[in-house]
């Protein structure tokens, strides 16, 4: 690619991106505290979803050990 070609899509692409930044930093600084409240929900959501899978594996994996122990050959 031409230098000259390269530096005008750049410009061109970093002109859209900086408005788009500018624009996302704006409208966060001023719902700041709205944002905050929806993470930590968000966060809650996160470690009670995870606890839940963690228990659905253990139940699982004593299922599945009790399980293959019934049908195990006994010699």
């Amino acid at each position: 690619m031409h230098p000259l070609k390269f530096l005008i899509a750049d410009a061109f692409s970093s002109l859209f991106t900086i408005i788009f930044m500018v624009g996302a930093g704006y409208a966060g600084g001023n719902s700041f505290q709205v944002i905050k409240k929806d993470i930590t929900k968000v966060e809650h959501i996160a470690i009670l979803l995870t606890i839940f899978l963690i228990v659905i594996f253990i139940f699982y994996k004593f299922y599945r050990y009790k399980h293959d122990k019934d049908f195990r050959v006994k010699t």
